[in-house]
Order: C-alpha cells, then sequence, then structure tokens
C-alpha cells in the first residue's frame, strides 16, 4: 500500500465535480493505497502540507498546471521540498498545456521528476 499525496486547485469540498483528480483518488483507493488531497486554494495550505509531510509519502501527484505550483515549493533555505524529502513527483498533462513557452516543463533541479503527456487531439487557443 503506498501513500500518496495528490496536489489539486479546487476546492476539495466540491471536488467529485473536478475533472480527473477525485476519480484518479477514487482509482488509487480501490487498489488499496491511501490518497491525501491537498488543494492551492486551501487559505492553509501550508499547515495542511506540513502535517501530511508528518506521515510517509511514497509519490506525490498533480494534473496539468498544478505541476507547475508544486515545482515552486520550497523550503526556507530554497531546496525543492520534492527534493529535500526525496520524494517521486508524478504529473500528467494534457497536450494543450505542453507547448515549448511552457516554462515549467524545463524547469531544472528537480529529482525523481516523471511527465506524462496524455494526448488528447484538443487544439487550445483555436
Amino acid at each position: 500500500m503506498s501513500n500518496i499525496l495528490m496536489f489539486v486547485n479546487e476546492d476539495l469540498k466540491d471536488i467529485e465535480q473536478g475533472f480527473g483528480n477525485y476519480d484518479l483518488s477514487k482509482g488509487f483507493e480501490e487498489l488499496g493505497h491511501n490518497v491525501t488531497m491537498i488543494s492551492f486554494l486551501d487559505e492553509n495550505f501550508f499547515e495542511s502540507l506540513k502535517k501530511v509531510l508528518n506521515e510517509k509519502i511514497d509519490f506525490a501527484f498533480a494534473f496539468n498546471w498544478v505541476y507547475a505550483n508544486v515545482l515552486k515549493l520550497n523550503f526556507t533555505d530554497g531546496e525543492n521540498f520534492l527534493n529535500k524529502l526525496n520524494i517521486p513527483f508524478v504529473s500528467w498533462l494534457w497536450d494543450g498545456v505542453c507547448v515549448p513557452t511552457n516554462l515549467a516543463l524545463r524547469r531544472p533541479g528537480i529529482n525523481h521528476l516523471i511527465v506524462a503527456l496524455v494526448p488528447t487531439g484538443i487544439k487550445i487557443g483555436v
């Protein structure tokens, strides 16, 4: 059984209405894993994150541009928290966010980073 930390940008009270996060977390849970969701919209985000990180986390996960927010999370010494805690980070990106100008895709210095592109064929901005 794994402990998974899922970052979202949704109100957790309404997470079932969101796209993908709720379904994915339920899928992981059905396979016997524990999923803790934490939202960047939570006014107590850093307190919630600190509490979650007191537990063993096997990997962190985020969809789309939430990925960029996670990569910006640093400790006060400037070290990225994923690196410092040695937590693998997995992110699925829909093809609409994977454009050459997306600097988050070229962020150096993040260890254990797995980014998967999910091609949808959807043209964004057309």
